[in-house]
């Protein structure tokens, strides 16, 4: 009796899995450094053109755009990416999931807007001295906004390991940010609001490909049972 042949094992997988993680990391690194270096060439504008008072206001406005997407975004990402695996191959269960915390998101987060527009000068009056609602506060609400539909394609694609597009609309993003506010503080001189507009513009300009993203892919629905496992996992 012979003995029954053995599959032949071979490396392809691993070695396959290498050159995914070498050319993802190489997208990513690029990707890195030309955030950087885009990042850098703003710096001329906050030390030499805008006033020492203006540069603190946009730092205190940026900040409160990094504290309140916390809560406009309650760390949903984190789920999108985790679940992503569950779903890997159930496209329809995806779609539901995925289409379950975008519409918490846009309600979400436009209720938040319009709680914030209702209390926000009388918030900004007693915690802020130079930054008034009427200026900048909308500005800082509405980036909060629309950086919410980044959420979703953005997890989506960093679990899908396809860095091109994730590097390719952080580099639009931040180009987007750079050019308009070279346009508006250098070149028209409208001060530090110039810098709250260009912010907005860019998360503004890459909302289409992110909706674009959400047609395509996402069912839109409301299971309050997948949003509940979402949160708790966040």
């Amino acid at each position: 009796m012979t003995e029954p042949e053995q599959p032949e094992v071979t490396d392809a997988a691993p070695s396959g899995s290498l050159r995914r993680l070498f050319k993802n990391s190489g997208i990513y690194a690029l990707g890195g450094v030309g955030l950087k270096l885009m990042t850098a060439l703003l710096a001329p504008i906050y030390t030499v053109i805008l006033a020492p008072e203006q540069f603190g206001v946009w730092g205190l406005g940026s900040m409160l755009i990094t504290g309140l997407m916390l809560a406009f975004n309650p760390a949903l990402h984190g789920a999108v990416t985790r679940f992503y695996f569950d779903h890997e191959h159930e496209e329809a269960e995806r779609r539901r999931f995925q289409g379950t915390i975008f519409s918490f998101l846009v309600v979400w987060s436009l209720f938040l807007a319009g709680i914030l527009t209702l209390v926000g000068p009388q918030l900004f009056d007693a915690l802020f001295d130079g930054l008034p609602f009427d200026t900048y506060g909308h500005f800082i609400i509405w980036t909060c906004v629309f950086s919410v539909l980044a959420v979703i394609p953005q997890a989506t694609w960093t679990a899908s390991e396809d860095a091109g597009k994730l590097v390719l609309i952080n580099l639009a993003t931040t180009a987007t940010n750079l050019i308009t506010a070279v346009g508006l503080v250098v070149l028209a001189r409208i001060g530090v609001i110039g810098l709250f507009w260009a912010r907005l513009a860019a998360v503004a300009v890459v909302a289409w490909p992110y909706l674009r993203f959400a047609k395509q892919h996402i069912q839109f629905t409301f299971d309050r049972k997948l949003l509940a496992g979402a949160l708790a996992f966040s």
